[in-house]
């Protein structure tokens, strides 16, 4: 009776091994790349109200003004995202297809032994959650459109380290996917194959266990192994296991998919030669990051979509850390839409985006809108060209109809403040689009004319997106070198120009309009009206790029719709992480809450977190510790030897103990300080001082210290003595 029980229990415990290793791929896979989670609490009713506080700090507001602000940003915020995933489902598109189409032409079972197997190689970029996203991509696709085409088996050099791993994981998916279609009555599925089970002893790593189960198929399947990051793989590791998979590819219709985040050449040094006889490559190459980001950029930040305009700074700081540290794409889409959601929640004057009128909003959001540095500078230029001219129906002609009237009416009336708001934001919402065909006419340039790159400096979206914004791009030797190239152009890259320009806008729009009247067809046989052509060319660009070259700062409450704060932005997603560690170890009243009533008063125990007395007295003590003589420090410390544990070091306290070691009168070798006074005794806190030693080797900042050189009269003393590691500048 008993080995039937222990045969249940290892029976369970190899199904749930099985279980768990392809659970824990899926989670893994999913959620590694992500820099926050979100906690959803289960069990909790909504109530309704708004998701975003009351803001009473710099204007008051009420209830209805909170959830406007949620509501636009939730309707923004989810326009966005469907926009973003739709671009980068695109981009991946053309590789995706050309992936399916590799795996469907892989042949679907070979009885010859020395067949190879049929492997992908995906240049997918440095960037790993590409790759993620990729697969994912392709794994959907299959089980969408192309149902019993294939399984698919993603694989992370994370989640294996032996062979037996590698295997493991293949022959988990394949059978957690059985179970599933046998649970949903699929017909497809004959007999039952589990390695493990009440009929088959065999472990949950064989590969017999899939021979055994495709044979029993109606439609043979493909497995279809991803390896999503094959440079992670120790080399004999991977070509253990591909050489393994070969011996089964007469019973088993392997392929192979390997993301590949370096080049070909470092690829195929990884692996020797004897396994790359066993594959047949096909070589996909991804889109590349850059030309993401550029697309990212023209086709969301500047799009009628986005609510808000990201500033220069910002940007340039959101640019500078992709290129520098992340060449991460998802990490630069989560910061701006981390900005907007910042935007809406502690900005009070984020409901202007909707264009409201004067009974939506306080006498607060007027008095704020007053106060505001660019209406400020605006009211100021106003009254002083009004002054300087002297007659107010000079200066109502100049600017149109800004006269005095217009102005008092600005500081008084509020509808009148609020319309030329909504009118500003308007302007703004054009000049940024005149900003956008801006951009794609220098880049239509740029790829017209295969000598511009050679003898000017060619630039991308993201390097231009900042310049634009802020009009220094006018007057610029860049700008001079555009210009006067435009007036040089031959008639092929006229014809190349207007082509590109005609594929970047859309019929209808106010660019195309202006591209018709070029009349660039009738250039053809006609060189006479190449200089005229060129031209027209010239006059016309130059008047749009100079209306286009306006400072954004140029527009009235500009601070209400451009964000361009990086600081909170920084905190978030660059954070300190070593200041913020010895911030919260040496003050941590500061961020440890511990109110009476949470203690137990049963248990005595010091009040100070542990490893917060271990680290203060680390940071006054030198580069090696004695472990002993810490712990000393450490037990006077809890027992309130002192008051503050920054009043005296770590050597003064063990000279004090010193000192009561040779007082000792009985002649014994223990310590008598504060005898009968201490709170705790030794036992106590040696536990206690282990405990917090072992968090401040787990934190990084000592390690157990070994001297000596090697040999039969090798000496070691780790067990006595600390080592810093983080100690310079404590």
């Amino acid at each position: 009776m008993a080995a039937k029980v222990n045969k249940k229990s290892s029976n369970r415990r190899l199904i749930s091994e099985i279980e768990l290793a392809q659970s824990d791929e899926l989670v893994s896979d999913s959620n590694v790349h992500k820099t926050c989670y979100i906690y959803r609490s289960k069990g909790r009713k909504s109530t309704g109200r708004a998701k975003f506080e009351l803001l009473s700090s710099s204007v008051l507001e009420k209830k209805e003004h909170a959830s406007r602000r949620w509501k636009l940003y939730s309707g923004h915020i989810t326009r966005i995202y469907d926009l973003i995933s739709r671009i980068l489902v695109e981009s991946d598109q053309s590789t995706v297809a050309q992936v399916l189409d590799f795996i469907f032409s892989a042949s679907e079972f070979q009885p010859d032994l020395f067949t190879m197997i049929p492997t992908g190689l995906v240049l997918a970029g440095a960037n790993i959650s590409d790759h993620a996203r990729l697969f994912a991509n392709i794994g959907q696709k299959i089980e969408q459109d192309h149902e019993g085409a294939g399984v698919v088996i993603q694989i992370s050099s994370r989640n294996v380290t032996t062979l037996r791993d590698f295997l493991r994981l293949i022959v988990g998916h394949v059978m957690k996917q059985q179970r599933d279609d046998d649970d949903l009555g699929d017909g497809n599925i004959k007999g039952h194959y589990l390695a493990g089970s009440g009929t088959d002893k065999r472990l949950g790593y064989d590969l017999d266990v899939l021979v055994d189960w495709y044979v029993k198929q109606d439609i043979l399947k493909r497995i279809i192994v991803v390896i999503q990051d094959v440079e992670g793989f120790d080399g004999r590791l991977l070509a253990e296991g591909i050489r393994l998979l070969h011996a089964y590819r007469n019973r088993l219709p392997f392929v192979f998919l390997f993301g590949i985040a370096t080049t070909l050449p470092i690829f195929s040094s990884k692996i020797s030669k004897y396994t790359v006889r066993m594959l047949q490559f096909c070589t996909f190459d991804v889109l590349h990051a850059n030309a993401r980001l550029a697309k990212l950029i023209e086709i969301v930040l500047l799009s009628p979509e986005m609510p808000i305009v990201l500033g220069p700074n910002l940007f340039r700081q959101l640019l500078k850390r992709y290129n520098n540290s992340t060449k991460n794409l998802d990490t630069f889409v989560l910061a701006f839409q981390y900005a907007i959601m910042t935007f809406f929640y502690a900005n009070p004057l984020s409901v202007m985006i909707s264009s409201p009128k004067v009974k939506d909003l306080t006498d607060s959001h007027v008095h704020l809108l007053r106060n505001l540095p660019s209406f400020k500078a605006f009211i100021d230029y106003k009254t002083f060209s009004v002054l300087a001219e002297g007659d107010a129906k000079v200066n109502a002609a100049k600017d149109g109809g800004e006269d005095p009237v217009y102005i008092e009416s600005l500081l008084q009336s509020s509808s009148s403040l609020i319309e030329f708001a909504n009118s500003e934001y308007t302007r703004l919402r054009e000049l940024i689009s005149m900003k956008r065909d801006m951009i794609k006419i220098l880049l239509a340039l740029q790829n017209a004319s295969p000598v511009y790159s050679t003898t000017y400096d060619s630039r991308t979206f993201a390097e231009l997106y900042a310049d634009v914004l802020t009009g220094r791009l006018l007057n610029t030797d860049f700008y001079d070198g555009l210009v006067g190239y435009v007036s040089k152009m031959s008639s092929d890259v006229v014809t190349e120009f207007v082509k590109c320009l005609t594929e970047s806008f859309s019929a209808g729009t106010a660019i195309s309009k202006l591209i018709k009247t070029w009349k660039v067809e009738e250039l053809n046989g006609k060189p006479h009206l190449h200089a005229k052509l060129l031209s027209n060319i010239s006059v016309s660009l130059s008047e749009l790029f100079e209306a286009a070259l306006v400072s954004y700062e140029d527009i009235v409450f500009h601070e209400i719709f451009v964000y361009d704060s990086y600081e909170i932005l920084k905190l978030i997603f660059a954070p300190m992480y070593r200041a913020t560690v010895e911030t919260a170890l040496s003050q941590p009243d500061s961020y440890l809450l511990r109110p009476d009533n949470d203690l137990d008063t049963s248990i005595e125990q010091p009040v100070s977190p542990l490893v917060s007395i271990a680290y203060r007295l680390y940071r006054e003590s030198g580069t090696l510790i004695n472990i002993y003589d810490f712990w000393r420090a450490f037990h006077e410390a809890v027992n309130g030897g002192f008051n503050h544990i920054g009043e005296f070091g770590l050597e003064d306290s063990l000279d004090r103990n010193h000192v009561a070691k040779n007082e000792n009168t009985s002649g014994s070798n223990d310590y008598v300080m504060n005898a009968g006074l201490d709170r705790f005794d030794e036992s106590q806190t040696a536990a206690w001082f282990l405990q917090a030693v072992n968090e401040l080797r787990y934190l990084g900042f000592v390690k157990n210290s070994i001297s000596g050189r090697r040999g039969p009269k090798t000496v070691q003393h780790s067990v006595g003595v600390l080592t810093k590691l983080a100690w310079d500048g404590l």
